[in-house]
């Protein structure tokens, strides 16, 4: 299994640091990183760890979407592929290997917004699922433009649509959430990662924390 991840300069921190975690903890794995507006110097450091796919930055939402799907297009056909948001990062081993054609992680919940498209794994050969996924995405487009919901809506009705085979993983171990985004950093410091989580995700304000960045490399 190989890994991918896209992001601009301000993920820098969080892709860096994942990506020297899957290098600690899948030392044989290959790591993909789409430049979307990364800076010459956070690439060369970056490549030390993982392999650059030049993309462009992206101008909105939509079009980052399109470079992800376009970068797993090509990383799907040679082996599984396990995607990691740009402000998420591996802390420990992911003990799975894909048996279906995607693992996606859910929330402890039954409602619309159950699973989470920052954290998946695309088994070989399954580009079919990428474009089910685009389509959809481009039906949610048309019929409400400015929807912010409509790449992680799309993702849901693919994977749900009966055309592939899934596996579930809770989100609270494969994309766990830490604290709150503003939590002071002196109060990090007596934190830490819960056992079993695998992925911890940084979402919204969190990546900016230093104190949390340092959690999720120390575990490693």
């Amino acid at each position: 299994m190989n890994f991918a991840t896209l992001g601009d300069s301000k993920y820098y921190e969080t892709i860096l640091i994942n990506v020297q975690n899957i290098r600690r903890i899948y030392p044989y794995a290959h790591s993909f990183v789409g430049d979307i507006g990364l800076t010459e110097d956070q690439k060369q450091e970056i490549m030390n760890y993982a392999v650059i796919v030049n993309l462009r930055k992206a101008q909105n939402a939509a079009e980052a979407m399109m470079f992800k799907t376009l970068l797993l297009f090509q990383l799907v056909q040679y082996a599984p592929i396990c995607f990691i948001d740009g402000d998420a990062v591996l802390v420990r081993r992911l003990d799975l290997e894909p048996e279906t054609d995607v693992v996606v992680t859910v929330r402890d919940r039954t409602d619309n917004a159950r699973i989470n498209n920052g954290v998946f794994i695309l088994n070989k050969r399954v580009s079919g699922f990428l474009s089910g996924w685009l389509y959809e995405l481009h039906k949610l487009t048309a019929a409400r433009p400015y929807d912010r919901w409509n790449e992680q809506d799309a993702f849901n009705i693919n994977t749900y649509s009966g055309h592939y085979t899934y596996t579930e993983v809770p989100m609270r171990e494969y994309n766990h959430v830490p604290l709150k985004p503003d939590i002071p950093e002196k109060q990090v410091k007596n934190e830490t990662i819960p056992e079993g989580v695998k992925i911890v995700h940084l979402k919204n304000k969190r990546m900016n924390n230093p104190g949390l960045l340092e959690l999720v490399r120390s575990v490693v």
